[in-house]
């Protein structure tokens, strides 16, 4: 009787430093957080610099933070009765749907307000307003040059109709927000009929609406690109239900994203063949993705590029002679490839932002994400980094390639024996290394632990209504030039807009705001102001809230 006693004061004993240990590790991100607001700046960012490091410790702790949960449960049999799983699949899904609308409606505010970066946003509006009346699309700003002469997008066919309703650049915005959120639908159902766990699928659509590179597309602007991870997971959706007709269509929408999209179907049916041994739909989809590869990089983009090749080659060390030059390259110089994998230093932490969130879960299923990540590692341009628009394609991959990894890994018996409820434990991992990876390095202004919080650099209210009045003032049938990120926001006929100001400028109007950055100009543009308006060219219309407006002297 005594040593049931002492028995059960110790299991008490035991749950109540689970408890305590579970609180310590539950605050460590936003203790770290505090504490790296109360140092001075320079050290604070050598702190957060340390990437590898922060990540390591995300993941140590989220695996111990799962550890104690599962102990906790297993000690205390009630402890996550069917109910209070229950209550906690609603209350995840309640707060992805709130996180949803904000990001929906928060994004788009950020375009109207001038705050999204908005560098494409030109090339794919008059892409897509060519299109809509039926016309082979040009680059706005590069008379004489197909769109698709640089790449080939048809996905954005998909837009005509909108349009037809509608034809303007905020619109994009809000349609590429709603894609992406809806990717949340086909992830949510393909992991939980391959998982069968509510909360694993919960916890991994958290990690994909909290990924730092896919919001910090949202701030980027419209790119195509973005809209991948969405096909993609309709694509696994369909594989796992079996249906291959669906599965094509899906594949052949993914592909129409982008010319790169290719070599993403093809190494996805290659891990079919290998892994799944599916021949059937390894077959069809390395041979769509086989034929798209053909037909984007030596047919449909020589033909509008005048016979000439993909421009983009050049940025991989040995791609001059396309994707065979590379593998050469790769295959004869294999140290110096290598060595191109991990610098600049930034490549490094591309990884770490790329995989940590997920935990590092991908080894089995690497051959779906390696074209996305080399495509990363081998630019020597800005692709390498965790930022813009190039890290949005590759979460689609590695989320499905965690799926595929938990799916193999919970069926090894040295898995089942270490850890029981393997479902719970991986969900509570993921959704505790993302949400941490969301704090430490996510897009403040759309994380949901920083809602709001916006770059000095960005407009208040009277400045933004100061400036959009003045765009309202532009006459319809003037040449203007602008502010690259004003430029989406003067609707006008394709021809009639154009970056600047230059030194020999001569539209009509010029349209600038002194406190938005721009990423095309590193001139001195107040002395080109000031030069054309002493030089008596253009004359002074309005100069308030940081806008200023000039005409040219007829």
């Amino acid at each position: 009787m005594e040593s049931q006693i002492d028995d059960k004061d110790f299991k008490i004993f035991l749950k109540h430093i689970s408890y305590l240990l579970i609180g310590a590790l539950l605050i460590f991100p936003a203790a770290y957080i505090l504490y790296l607001l109360s140092i001075p700046a320079t050290i604070a960012k050598g702190y957060l610099n340390s990437v590898g490091q922060n990540y390591f410790l995300i993941i140590v702790c989220g695996l111990t933070v799962s550890s104690l949960f599962l102990y906790i449960s297993s000690i205390n049999k009630h402890a996550f009765s069917e109910n209070k799983k229950n209550n906690i699949y609603l209350f995840l899904k309640i707060c992805i749907v709130i996180y949803g609308i904000y990001l929906f409606l928060y994004s788009v505010g950020r375009y109207n307000s001038f705050a999204s970066e908005a560098i494409d946003f030109p090339y794919f509006h008059y892409a897509i307003l060519q299109l809509s009346h039926f016309q082979l699309p040009m680059i706005w700003d590069m008379p004489g040059r197909y769109v698709w002469a640089d790449h080939f997008s048809p996905i954005l066919i998909l837009f005509v109709p909108f349009y037809w309703l509608l034809p303007n650049p905020a619109l994009l915005m809000a349609l590429q927000v709603l894609i992406v959120l809806s990717g949340a639908i086909p992830l949510y159902l393909s992991s939980k009929h391959v998982l069968h766990s509510k909360f694993l699928s919960l916890s991994l659509v958290i990690g994909y609406i909290t990924f730092g590179g896919l919001q910090m597309g949202y701030a980027y602007g419209f790119h195509e690109i973005i809209l991948f991870p969405t096909f993609f997971f309709w694509v696994y959706y369909f594989f796992v239900k079996k249906k291959i007709w669906w599965y094509v269509v899906f594949i052949i929408l993914t592909l129409c994203i982008k010319e790169e999209s290719a070599f993403i179907i093809t190494f996805l049916g290659l891990y079919l063949l290998v892994l799944k041994k599916n021949k059937t739909y390894a077959f069809v989809t390395m041979c769509l993705g086989a034929i798209w590869y053909v037909l984007t990089f030596y047919f449909i983009i020589p033909f509008f590029n005048k016979g000439n090749a993909f421009g983009y080659w050049g940025q991989y060390s040995g791609g001059d002679s396309g994707i065979f030059g590379l593998m050469q390259s790769a295959i004869l110089h294999p140290l110096t490839f290598l060595h191109s994998l991990i610098t600049p230093a930034y490549k490094i932490d591309t990884m770490f932002h790329t995989f940590a969130p997920f935990a590092f879960l991908f080894p089995p299923s690497i051959l779906i994400f390696l074209p996305s990540l080399m495509e990363k590692l081998m630019s020597s341009t800005l692709a390498g980094y965790n930022g813009y628009h190039y890290s949005a394609a590759i979460v689609g991959v590695v989320i499905i390639a965690v799926i595929e990894t938990v799916r193999h890994i919970s069926k090894q018996s040295f898995w089942k024996k270490l850890i029981p409820n393997q479902q719970a434990f991986w969900g509570i991992v993921i959704m505790y290394c993302s949400i941490s990876s969301n704090i430490l390095f996510g897009y403040y202004p759309l994380s949901p632990f920083f809602i709001s919080v916006e770059s000095s650099q960005n407009l208040s209210d009277v400045e933004v209504s100061t400036l959009q009045k003045t765009i309202d003032s532009l006459p319809q049938n003037a040449t203007i030039a602008a502010h690259a990120v004003i430029i989406p926001h003067i609707i006008r006929p394709m021809g009639m807009v154009r970056h600047g100001p230059s030194a020999n400028e001569n539209a009509e109007f010029i349209i600038w705001d002194e406190k938005l950055s721009d990423y095309f100009i590193s001139k001195d543009v107040s002395k080109i102001f000031q030069d054309l308006i002493t030089s008596g060219k253009y004359k002074v219309i309005v100069q308030e809230n940081s806008v200023v407006l000039l005409q040219r002297v007829k």
